[in-house]
């Protein structure tokens, strides 16, 4: 089971198994899928419940913050397993997301049905910026050698029509 808990406004939880099947709202219908076979959705105001079947060993969770309210949503989300319908293992994860953006889990559980949770690295905002310098200051050198080629090109043209 999973649940999401937000003290501001509306982030949406989600889930997307191997096969593409989603779990979640979708903004473009305005509805709930759940395209996973035997997958529960209920969504209680501030806290969003997911349940899925129990042969769900490998799957993406996502926090979506695209209609947040606020700049900044602080929220909770707590990942369970259950067997015979007892308690195996919960991580908590607490944090915080940007209006407009997404953060992405990827959720394994063991055969005993215990939870592996990773976090999708993310590009570095500082390389992205440092790799747009370069390619800004490759093209502007790019530019002016073309350009002395043409000045070469002009010269030579003129200094053979005196000649």
């Amino acid at each position: 089971m999973l649940s999401l808990n937000e003290p501001g406004s509306k982030l949406y939880l989600h889930v997307h198994d191997n096969e593409s099947r989603h779990v979640g709202f979708n903004r473009a219908t305005s509805e709930i899928e759940t395209e996973i076979p035997g997958s529960y959705y209920e969504d209680k105001g501030n806290t969003t419940f997911i349940i899925l079947p129990e042969n769900m060993t490998d799957f993406e969770v996502t926090v979506d913050g695209k209609d947040a309210h606020e700049p900044v949503e602080t929220y909770e989300l707590v990942v369970s397993t259950v067997r015979d319908d007892e308690p195996v293992d919960e991580v908590t994860i607490e944090d915080a997301i940007e209006q407009g953006k997404t953060q992405n889990f990827n959720v394994k559980l063991d055969p005993n049905r215990e939870i592996t949770i990773e976090t999708p690295e993310e590009p570095d905002e500082e390389s992205d910026e440092e790799s747009g310098d370069n390619n800004l200051l490759f093209t502007l050198i790019s530019i002016a050698v073309m350009a002395v080629a043409i000045m070469a090109i002009v010269v030579l043209k003129k200094n053979r029509g005196r000649g």
